[in-house]
């Protein structure tokens, strides 16, 4: 029994004194915004900058792509057709990824949507 209320009392001086360490610490001092960013208009800003460059990258190589598909068809009209539906895909998904921050605002302006995340 001695023991039992041996463990109960260190557990108590051990929750309270961290929950004290705890309060303080967060009295004290604020958390900076790590991202840099605080609207999801900017989320979308920086994601899409990173992304751009890939994605010429990728435009590039569907264009390469689609021009040695239409190249080797020997007058088939289904790879033809293939080598044309590349392009567009590439071209609309290339499109959707540049426009995407001006998407976002136009979206967020009909809607009087407030573009902050916290």
């Amino acid at each position: 029994m001695n023991m039992i209320r041996k463990i109960i009392n260190t557990s108590i001086l051990t929750i309270g004194t961290f929950s004290l360490l705890v309060s303080s610490a967060y009295a004290q001092t604020t958390i900076k915004n790590p991202l840099g960013f605080g609207t999801i208009a900017g989320l979308v800003n920086r994601v899409s900058g990173f992304i751009q460059p890939f994605a010429l990258i990728g435009l590039v190589a569907c264009i390469i792509g689609a021009g040695f598909v239409r190249l080797t068809s020997a007058g088939d009209s289904e790879k033809e057709q293939k080598s044309v539906k590349i392009l567009t895909s590439a071209a609309v998904g290339f499109a959707i990824i540049v426009l995407a921050p001006l998407l976002v605002r136009i979206i967020g302006s009909i809607l009087g949507v407030d573009s902050t995340l916290i």
